[in-house]
């Protein structure tokens, strides 16, 4: 949804279940996600198409954060269980975990 218009711009269904992680967007077109089945999702931003995802073996419930180390760009991810909305939606069909995911994007 364009801010500035609140025109739609694309539209994807996300999760099965409610989630509590938010979208990152990054200055390459990137968005980053993640849902209560534990899967961490990157998008394109212009069409909202799936690019890549990876299981982390529990729930995703809170927002990536991305940072440069000696210019390479790096998106981190929590992982684990928690939280009302997970409680409620996912105990018994997901894993407690309790695990942190880094990932380095691809040099342009």
């Amino acid at each position: 949804m364009n801010p500035l218009t609140g025109e739609k711009k694309w539209e994807i269904p996300l999760t099965d279940l409610p989630s509590s992680s938010g979208m990152l967007a990054t200055g390459g077109g990137l968005l980053f996600t993640g849902k209560l089945t534990g899967e961490f999702v990157a998008l394109d931003e212009d069409t909202g198409k799936t690019l890549w995802q990876f299981q982390t073996g529990s729930s995703i419930n809170s927002t990536a954060i991305t940072y440069t180390h000696k210019g390479r760009q790096y998106v981190t991810i929590a992982s684990g269980l928690g939280g009302t909305l997970a409680t409620r939606y996912a105990a018994g069909k997901m894993p407690t975990g309790g695990s942190v995911w880094t990932f380095a994007l691809m040099p342009q």
